[in-house]
């Protein structure tokens, strides 16, 4: 283990850089580690692969989705871009945001972290000589529009109606574009087109402003999955926009194989906590058995699960595991469909998760032929502790045992 304060020693400087240079994820526990505390989960060092071949071979075109909260812009617009600043991989670095002032805020802490960080700059003696442009308001008390770091890069922000022809460094164009939260949330971006219509906008606009004209760029778009035809859900659609490299995460890997187990815990979990923990230490080798979550040491499963019986199904689906009512059903894989008597004697179909939950299924059409997945029935409901034994969901393998069809 290198000691990273031992001041600037011209040896140790050396190791560091080299160390840093190997990855990204080596660079930021080396130069970052106040930013990074917890150990790197299997997205961050997938992520930290990819990002390898930016400014050293072919342009990487990543759509990434994973949820709020788990590390995607701390690495990406945060960690990534001091990177490739420190390396000198890129020399025109734009950061695009639902709106411009959106990506000046992504870029405060980035001019922050060059402002402040005395081994970064100490190491890579570049990045202290900064100029920095004003901020979106003219002051400089606001977040920076434009950074340039003499004679080595620009990194510079835009919205979606701003012309990305306008951005260049010393006749050179973007040669990475990082597009993080590219699209408002729902509750920003309704309109006369409706949510959408913009989404659509959107990824014509990404595939015919961006991605066809700057073909030497890198090019990112990350965000969560949390709304059905998103720009994320539309890039993301495995019979869509071939042309990118596609990340999609959840919470849950995988859920336990007594999961009605935490049905009894959730009930207990509403009434009192204090016997839920009782309840919990006492059957942890069940509840537990077979799970496996993203980021351990950022969130448990037994803290999902809370947030589960707190919020319900939907939210639970939606915010943790990528999957919106109307969205892609991408957490089945392969996709298990089972045939399941319906109230009226007929026959009906179900998609069965991870977790043996039925969502009902059919198929639609959307717009330029894309098929939708839709997901009703229980993930609509607020909280499924509440529903008769009847209705409640039963593990894959019963449902597959007893004549349910898998393809």
């Amino acid at each position: 283990m290198i000691n990273t304060k031992l001041g600037s020693n011209t040896t140790l400087s050396a190791i560091r850089r080299q160390t840093g240079a190997g990855s990204l994820c080596a660079f930021m526990k080396m130069y970052l580690p106040h930013r990074v505390p917890l150990p790197w989960s299997r997205m961050h060092k997938e992520m930290s692969t990819d990002f390898d071949q930016i400014g050293s071979g072919e342009p990487l075109h990543l759509v990434l989705a994973a949820p709020d909260g788990y590390g995607k812009t701390t690495m990406t617009t945060f960690g990534l871009v001091l990177w490739a600043l420190a390396y000198k991989r890129c020399r025109c670095i734009a950061i695009g945001s639902h709106t411009r002032t959106a990506a000046g805020e992504l870029l405060r802490s980035v001019d922050h972290e060059l402002s402040t960080n005395k081994m970064l700059c100490t190491d890579f003696s570049h990045l202290a000589d900064l100029q920095r442009g004003s901020g979106s308001s003219g002051s400089r008390a606001s977040p920076p529009r434009d950074i340039y770091v003499r004679g080595v890069a620009r990194l510079t922000t835009f919205g979606p109606t701003s012309s990305l022809g306008e951005i260049t460094f010393e006749g050179s164009p973007p040669d990475l574009i990082i597009l993080d939260g590219f699209e408002a949330s729902p509750e920003e971006s309704e309109g006369p087109d409706g949510r959408d219509g913009k989404s659509v906008k959107l990824e014509r606009h990404i595939h015919r402003e961006i991605l066809s004209r700057y073909t030497g760029a890198s090019v990112i778009v990350l965000g969560p999955l949390t709304h059905a035809n998103s720009l994320i859900d539309r890039i993301l659609d495995p019979f869509q926009s071939m042309r990118w490299t596609k990340r999609f995460y959840q919470a849950v890997d995988s859920y336990p194989a007594k999961f009605d187990l935490w049905f009894s815990w959730a009930e207990l979990w509403h009434k009192d906590p204090a016997q839920a923990k009782h309840y919990l230490d006492e059957h942890r080798e069940q509840l537990l058995d077979g799970v496996e979550v993203l980021w351990p040491e950022h969130e448990s499963f037994e803290q999902m699960m809370s947030l589960r019986a707190l919020h319900g199904w939907e939210w639970f689906d939606r915010n943790r595991q990528g999957a919106p009512p109307g969205g892609c059903w991408r957490i089945c894989d392969p996709f298990k469909i089972t045939l399941y008597p319906g109230g009226d004697g007929t026959e009906k179909q179900f998609i069965v998760d991870h977790a043996g939950y039925r969502r009902e299924w059919s198929q639609q059409t959307g717009g330029e032929g894309r098929t939708v997945m839709l997901t009703r029935g229980l993930a609509m409901l607020a909280r499924e502790d509440d529903l008769p034994s009847q209705v409640r969901p039963v593990p894959i393998s019963q449902n597959v045992e007893d004549g349910g069809t898998a393809f």
